[in-house]
């Protein structure tokens, strides 16, 4: 991995958001999915003042239930990539929505992290895609799950990363009102 591999760029750059419904979110820890989801909240925030695209996905909502509606609020009118494949790449509907942004960049983020997170994450890097994770936005049932995730992803070549990591980066100065904006977020 080269040193460039750790640049985010504005211009080619969007965030994923995997799977953030009801039934997984019951399925986590409660102190892991509260920060989770709270992080995510400031992703989604930074993405949508940077103006930068935002994609998100349900599993199976049928079964697994809609996205929670705190992130439903923060995605405002954007509607998910419904799919019943752990990657979202593997759902054309989603893949399609990808490929006309015409994008290099992604930051991914969501639930399994040792499933759907991961599947996606290995099947965007195989397509050539830069991909961040940031490991404070991605959870799974257990923390060996967790960790397996994680570690099966920056092997396969994403930059692991933390949600102030990103923001900080993306917002690159102090002083900004979009930076001013955030800041109450991340404290």
């Amino acid at each position: 991995m080269t040193l460039n591999n750790y640049y985010l760029n504005k211009k080619g750059l969007a965030l994923v958001v995997i799977d953030v419904q009801d039934s997984l979110v019951k399925a986590m820890r409660p102190e892991v999915s509260e920060f989770v989801i709270r992080d995510i909240g400031i992703l989604i925030h930074t993405a949508k003042t940077l103006e930068f695209p935002i994609l998100y996905t349900e599993q199976y909502p049928r079964g697994l239930k809609r996205t929670i509606p705190f992130i439903r609020r923060a995605l405002e009118t954007l509607e998910p990539f419904e799919k019943i494949t752990f990657s979202a790449v593997r759902d054309q509907g989603f893949m399609d929505g990808l490929s006309v942004l015409g994008l290099t960049q992604l930051i991914v983020t969501g639930m399994g992290s040792h499933v759907c997170v991961f599947q996606t994450v290995l099947d965007l890097l195989a397509r050539g895609y830069l991909v961040h994770v940031p490991q404070d936005a991605v959870c799974s049932r257990t923390k060996q799950n967790w960790r397996t995730g994680l570690a099966l992803m920056e092997r396969a070549g994403a930059v692991m990363t933390s949600t102030e990591t990103i923001v900080f980066q993306l917002f690159e100065r102090a002083g900004t009102d979009a930076f001013k904006a955030i800041a109450p977020l991340i404290k």
